[in-house]
C-alpha cells in the first residue's frame, strides 16, 4: 500500500508517468489518470493514420508535444496504454542503434503472426530523441519493409 502511494505521489510531483500508474488506475488501486483533451486529439490522429488516410505509408509519424496540464510523455504513454490491446506497442531506447531497433521492431511485428500482410501495426514511442536518430530509424524501417515486398492496408510502424 505504501509503494502504491509512492508511485502515485511521484507522478503528481512531476516525475514521468510509469506503466504502474496506468495499471494501478485501471484496477482502481490509486487515483484515476485524467485524460486531457490532448490525449483525445492524439488518439483521433492515430485513428486517422490507421483508417482515414487514402495515402498508405509503411512508416507513419505522429508527434506529440507538451500541452498545458499534460506533458508530451504522459499523453503519448496514455495513448500507448489505451491502444495496447489493438496495436502492438513498444518503447524505443535510443541507446540502441537504429538498425538494432529496426530488427527488434520487425521481429515484434511478426511475432506469432500467420499472415505477414495483415499484422497488427506497431506503435513505437520514442522519447527525448534527436531528429537525426528519428530519421535514421525511419529510413531503416522503410528499407526493411521495402525489402519484404509485402503490401499492407495499414502502416507497419507508427
Amino acid at each position: 500500500e505504501k509503494e502504491i502511494q509512492e508511485i502515485e505521489q511521484n507522478f503528481y510531483r512531476g516525475r514521468k508517468i510509469i506503466w504502474e500508474n496506468f495499471w494501478l488506475a485501471d484496477r482502481r488501486r490509486c487515483g484515476e489518470i485524467i485524460e486531457r483533451e490532448a490525449c483525445k486529439v492524439a488518439s483521433e490522429l492515430l485513428d486517422e493514420i490507421l483508417h482515414g488516410s487514402t495515402l498508405k505509408y509503411s512508416v507513419a509519424k505522429l508527434k506529440v508535444f507538451h500541452h498545458p496540464g499534460s506533458g508530451g510523455s504522459t499523453i503519448a504513454r496514455q495513448v500507448l496504454w489505451k491502444r495496447r490491446k489493438d496495436l502492438r506497442c513498444a518503447v524505443i531506447k535510443t541507446s540502441y542503434p537504429p538498425a538494432t531497433v529496426c530488427e527488434h521492431a520487425l521481429a515484434f511485428r511478426d511475432y506469432e503472426e500467420r499472415d505477414l500482410s495483415h499484422c497488427l501495426p506497431v506503435l513505437l514511442l520514442i522519447e527525448d530523441y534527436d531528429e537525426d536518430y528519428l530519421e535514421e530509424l525511419r529510413n531503416e524501417l522503410m528499407d526493411a519493409v521495402a525489402i519484404r515486398k509485402i503490401s499492407s492496408p495499414k502502416p507497419y510502424f507508427i
